[in-house]
């Protein structure tokens, strides 16, 4: 259906050249109250649809594919001298009401604004109602809708699935004016990928009436097993992937243009994760690195982005202590329109500064060894303003004193990247890093830490080694080999789990945004197997915002080349493998199970979680929930959780920690949608850095 749209500020005098500027124009499949009787911001609309062909027309039905929830925003649009624009839209194909707001404002600041809608209808109208996805085995019934408008109906209703989905349905309609019937239909989700169910109407006489397409998600079972690899591709690098066991292996290779492009992976896999004060940080990255790229930022991202950081934040700076503070303060980038952050930065900064000890240093414990007292006072030192010269300088010295004590290639990267230390002690702590790397057939790797070694927060992950030694040796333009070590962490990477490298993800960034080379023409790449290209890509410099992402199915060996090459261009590649769940899945000492019976299709049911663990254990539960189930975490559970989130496909909740014998019931109202037999994603048990995989609850809807 295609509409035209025009908005405009009338009563302005003729013949006055200044302009006037629609500042927002959108379109949204909602109804809100809102309107400016005071101007007279006025839109035109052409006439609804036109009803079917008449008898004996027999051109049929056009498919109705395009159903966004919002398709339009225009954050500029330039008025004539009578302050009138005409925008042109295509209405997408809901057969809904759509609300339109205008806002508008001239030279002098006066300002105008107002709201209309309108239908987008049918006489008469087909409409599958779909799940969002579904995952292979499933099966389950889906209604047809079939409506009328202003005149009775009557016909056939004929619904087909194809693609990764089987099944069909079929009925008779008759409908009364303004009435609407139902025809049911079984699916089956036969495999992985996209399937599409098509339902369309018929008349009295064989002519189709309307006709709508929806894609379903078809999504793998099984327990997945991540395999990453990565590296440099200034040659043709090979991936021999493959695992036995599995039912089905995916890979996805993702080539990245430049810094800018890790940060919009990481702004899209955090987007419905709070992200705390990683969230400020990826902010301050996108806006530093599009502005010197010269594109466009996406403000409505970004502003979404900090919003949800900071109702994080604000639940992990209630209280910290000083490690808490240093983690906080890494990623914690405020930016100049947010005194509310900058409040919060003041006010952990006073923090860590408090707990800084006499001698200089910064220690979470009583008592704790030289070398995580070193590590520890780096990283409040490196998280502190360059304007506390004073808590600086103390660091400086105590860490000075204390380097006869550094004698491993970690915590001499990161007295370092602290940043505090005098340029005349960097050549022989320089050394101690580059003891730590080991060139092996011309591709430098950075040797394990020493498992005794500690963190500034404990555990020792492998991204936070490798961005820390990037950053220690950065100044060093000698040593054309670090990209290496920016291929290794970035080869890590996942749209999961991101970087991996925890509280530390905001350094890993600055590596990534002080090293990765950008490209400055084009450049294809391919994904090859047996000498048969499975998928290509090219790098625009001119979009440094998006990678290459490059997908294929089955095992290798996977070649990945680049024409071409590119010195110290890197890439990523995760190999999932779907392995079937054989019962011996666990987490030691931890048990979990799951209850959803007796749930009826559009009716409150429950979810039961009964869940036990060891004394002093806080478990991280991630339970799946089928498409369409609304879920609600029962209030008289809430005392049992620290944390919980609900997600359109699944629950993730936090226990509190167990006392001896102890053994939770956790309750969730669920309301789920369709009625048949349907699988999740897996049950995700976690205790501390340990977790699991488990097999899914599979719900029975009647």
């Amino acid at each position: 259906m295609d509409r035209k749209q025009s908005a405009g500020r009338r009563g302005r005098p003729k013949g006055d050249a200044a302009e006037e500027k629609v500042g927002g124009l959108g379109l949204l499949g909602s109804t809100i109250a809102l309107a400016d009787k005071e101007h007279d911001l006025s839109f035109a609309q052409q006439a609804a649809p036109e009803p079917p062909p008449p008898p004996g027309d027999a051109t049929p039905a056009r498919v109705r594919q395009w159903f966004p929830e919002a398709f339009l925003w225009r954050p500029s649009v330039v008025t004539d001298g009578d302050g009138v624009a005409s925008v042109d839209v295509r209405v997408p194909d809901q057969l809904t009401d759509w609300r339109v707001l205008a806002l508008a404002h001239d030279r002098g600041g006066h300002q105008a604004g107002t709201e209309r809608t309108f239908a987008s209808v049918l006489p008469v109208s087909v409409d599958p109602v779909t799940p969002g996805w579904l995952y292979v085995g499933d099966t389950l019934r889906v209604p047809a809708q079939a409506s009328a408008l202003a005149r009775p109906f009557a016909g056939r209703l004929e619904l087909d699935a194809d693609g990764a989905l089987s099944g069909s349905g079929a009925g008779p309609v008759a409908l009364l004016p303004g009435g609407s019937a139902l025809v049911p239909a079984a699916l089956t989700a036969e495999r992985s990928g996209s399937g599409t169910v098509r339902t369309v109407l018929f008349d009295a006489e064989g002519r189709s009436v309307d006709a709508a397409e929806r894609s379903v998600d078809v999504r793998p079972t099984g327990r997945p097993v991540e395999t990453l690899r990565g590296g440099v591709l200034s040659a043709a690098r090979t991936l021999d992937l493959d695992d036995p066991r599995a039912a089905q292996q995916d890979l996805a290779v993702r080539v990245f243009p430049g810094p800018l492009a890790v940060f919009q992976a990481e702004l899209a896999r955090v987007a419905d994760r709070p992200p705390g004060a990683y969230g400020y940080a990826l902010v301050a990255g996108i806006r530093a690195l599009s502005s010197s790229a010269h594109v466009d930022v996406d403000e409505d991202a970004l502003r979404t982005l900090r919003i949800r950081a900071w109702q994080r934040l604000v639940r992990a700076s209630r209280s910290p202590d000083g490690p808490q503070a240093t983690a906080l303060l890494t990623g914690l980038v405020v930016p100049g329109d947010d005194p509310l952050a900058a409040t919060t930065h003041a006010r952990l900064v006073r923090t860590l500064e408090a707990a800084q000890r006499g001698d200089g240093t910064w220690s979470a414990q009583a008592r704790s060894n030289v070398q995580h007292v070193l590590v520890q006072t780096a990283a409040a030192a490196r998280a502190l303003p360059e304007d506390r010269k004073g808590a600086r300088l103390r660091a400086a010295g105590a860490l000075e004193r204390l380097l006869p004590n550094v004698d491993d290639p970690y915590t001499a990267a990161w007295l370092l990247a602290s940043g505090v230390l005098d340029t005349s002690l960097r050549p022989a702590l320089e050394a101690r890093v580059l003891e730590g790397i080991e060139d092996r057939d011309g591709v430098h790797t950075l040797l394990p830490a020493d498992p005794r070694l500690k963190g500034p927060m404990g555990h020792v992950s492998r991204a936070e080694h490798l961005a820390v030694t990037w950053l220690a040796l950065a100044h060093r333009d000698d040593l054309p080999w670090k990209g290496d070590l920016l291929a290794e962490l970035l080869q890590g990477w996942s749209a999961s789990s991101g970087l991996g490298a925890g509280w530390a993800d905001a350094i890993a960034l600055q590596a990534i945004q002080q090293g990765l080379p950008a490209i400055d023409a084009p450049v294809t790449v391919s994904l090859e197997r047996d000498g048969l290209t499975l998928a290509t890509g090219v790098l625009d410099p001119a979009q440094p915002k998006l990678p290459v992402t490059l997908l294929a199915q089955g095992a290798g060996p996977f070649t990945v080349r680049t024409e071409p090459p590119v010195p110290g261009l890197v890439f990523s590649a995760t190999h999932t493998a779907w392995v079937p769940f054989d019962g011996s899945e666990s987490l030691p000492g931890v048990e979990v199970h799951a209850d959803a019976s007796g749930l009826l299709a559009g009716q409150d049911g429950w979810l039961t979680l009964t869940v036990s663990a060891p004394s002093g254990a806080s478990v991280s539960v991630h339970q799946g929930l089928p498409a369409g189930t609304v879920a609600e975490i029962d209030p008289a559970s809430l005392p049992l959780l620290t944390d919980h989130e609900v997600f359109q496909d699944h629950l993730e909740l936090t226990t509190r920690a167990f006392g001896a014998g102890d053994v939770l019931e956790i309750r969730v109202r669920v309301t789920p949608m369709f009625a048949g037999r349907m699988a999740t994603r897996p049950l995700h048990v976690a205790v501390g850095r340990e977790s699991a995989d488990l097999a899914p609850l599979v719900w029975d809807v009647r």
